[in-house]
């Protein structure tokens, strides 16, 4: 194995708010080259998303999309164009799943996607996060922290493995 990226997630708590940030880049040329920037993040007050923002330049194509908060609904915007509105309230988003196994959740809501994922326990500390188009990430915890994740992918898989913890 070698490495060709890394992955950057964080946690931050202040009283009812929770931002959760991911970046990632990663590079490689095996038959073609890849590159795959991502920066993701979200925030809940009280348990409930109130916004989020992806942005991912993949092989030199960029997609950027927000969700912003307006009055009781929440806004999708994808590049820069108002997409669509939601009421229901959002409790749980996968980049949570960096930071804690699974309890009693089967739906994460992706701002990849724009749509809840099923996560599903595939062994003792062990979840499979399934992507629309089939692809899958697979979570890996101890004392319910996730320790790596594996990004598999129709022609590859990517391990991403924890390095350090930070209080």
């Amino acid at each position: 194995r070698s490495v060709i990226g890394y992955l950057n997630v964080m946690e931050t708590r202040n009283r009812n708010r929770t931002s959760l940030v991911l970046k990632s880049s990663v590079k490689t040329t095996f038959i073609l080259s890849y590159s795959n920037f991502v920066t993701e993040s979200v925030a809940f007050n009280n348990g409930i998303m109130t916004d989020s923002y992806y942005y991912q330049k993949e092989n030199g194509k960029e997609i950027t999309s927000e969700i912003i908060p307006d009055g009781n609904y929440i806004k999708i915007i994808n590049n820069k164009r108002v997409d669509s509105q939601t009421f229901s309230p959002v409790r749980n988003n996968y980049l949570q799943l960096f930071f804690y196994s699974p309890q009693n959740t089967e739906k994460f809501y992706s701002n990849h996607y724009h749509q809840f994922l099923t996560v599903e326990k595939v062994s003792e500390n062990k979840y499979r996060l399934t992507l629309p188009n089939g692809s899958y990430n697979i979570y890996n915890y101890q004392d319910r922290i996730c320790r790596s994740v594996d990004v598999e992918r129709r022609f590859f898989t990517i391990h991403f493995i924890l390095k350090k913890i930070e209080q």
